[in-house]
């Protein structure tokens, strides 16, 4: 059974406690992140932010997983528990309405992609992966005699990239159905069947990456806070999968790198 984030909190806070070594260590303090990723950790090249990406950067700079410091990811994991109690468990009570239910605000301006914004609670970002999300996601019940529903594109940018590069091999898998665990079968040497939910959110990030050209780098950056084990060399591994799957798809998004370069434009096809 997962603990409540009430009991989860303090457990998480006291691990990186003994993982510092000093019980007046305060990691919600950003001066004492700070002092300790200087000091003890002396991690190379650190600047004065202690935010998410700052974070994220440290532990990509890493070639061996194995090396990244325990302490980077009990940090990510106290601050995304504490925002989840703040928001979801402590401060939903706050938006309650007479009617003791939630009205989340929706806004048709507000966002630089033009899709809706939603405020109030922003029930766009509850979370969907993590040990709490069903948790998290069982406190939004709809109103006895109603339903509570939810739309969204599937695979939207994957299917305009297809239709753009006309990806023999991607339209196939898009057919198919769940692509994404096709490639986590490929690329973890596991069974379809098999394949993790965590396997599958690797897999799906590497798939999205070929349309943004995303190396190895990047690959680690953004998935290791996820996936601990992901290195170098998994990351060149799951790139170089993807950019022979979908060929025509990669070969397409290096020619408009080239044209950006070249006209200093990107032009849309309408």
């Amino acid at each position: 059974n997962t603990l409540s984030l009430h009991d989860a909190l303090p457990i998480s806070k006291t691990q990186i406690i003994d993982i510092v070594g000093r019980s007046d260590f305060n990691p919600a303090s950003n001066a004492h992140v700070l002092k300790f990723i200087k000091e003890e950790i002396k991690q190379p090249k650190a600047g004065d932010s202690v935010d998410k990406n700052a974070i994220m950067s440290y532990i990509a700079s890493y070639e061996n997983s194995d090396d990244v410091p325990e302490f980077y990811y009990k940090l990510l994991s106290f601050r995304e528990d504490s925002k989840l109690l703040s928001t979801y468990i402590k401060g939903i009570y706050n938006l309650a309405g007479i009617d003791g239910r939630v009205h989340s605000r929706f806004y048709l301006v507000g966002t630089e992609t033009g899709r809706l914004s939603s405020r109030d609670p922003n029930v766009q970002n509850i979370p969907k992966h993590g040990a709490y999300k069903k948790k998290i996601q069982n406190i939004f019940l709809p109103e006895e005699g109603y339903l509570l529903g939810e739309t969204d594109y599937s695979q939207l940018e994957l299917r305009i990239g297809a239709h753009l590069s006309q990806d023999d091999a991607l339209i196939s898998y898009l057919e198919k159905g769940d692509m994404h665990r096709e490639m986590a079968s490929l690329l973890f040497g596991v069974p379809f069947d098999q394949v993790s939910d965590e396997q599958r959110f690797i897999a799906k990030r590497g798939v999205f990456g070929i349309m943004y050209l995303m190396d190895e780098y990047g690959a680690v950056y953004n998935l290791r806070p996820h996936y601990p084990a992901m290195d170098r060399v998994l990351a060149r591994k799951m790139i170089s999968l993807m950019q022979t799957k979908f060929a025509k798809l990669y070969r397409y998004t290096i020619k408009l790198q080239e044209e950006g370069f070249t006209a200093h434009e990107i032009r849309t096809l309408f």
